[in-house]
């Protein structure tokens, strides 16, 4: 988990792009595989709390 952490925080610019968006569909999601997906999980909740601070 602490791997999805890093490459979430490392790719915060492209994360920042896909939840700013329409986030990710569903067969994005299903052709992930464990650790793109706890990457895309762990970016979400950064990106949540990004935007709790700004608010």
């Amino acid at each position: 988990m602490a791997l999805a952490v890093t490459r979430a925080r490392r790719n915060v610019e492209f994360w920042e792009m896909v939840y700013s968006g329409g986030g990710i569909s569903y067969t994005e999601l299903k052709n992930m595989d464990l650790a793109e997906f706890n990457e895309a999980r762990e970016a979400k909740i950064q990106f949540i709390e990004r935007r709790k601070n700004r608010a």
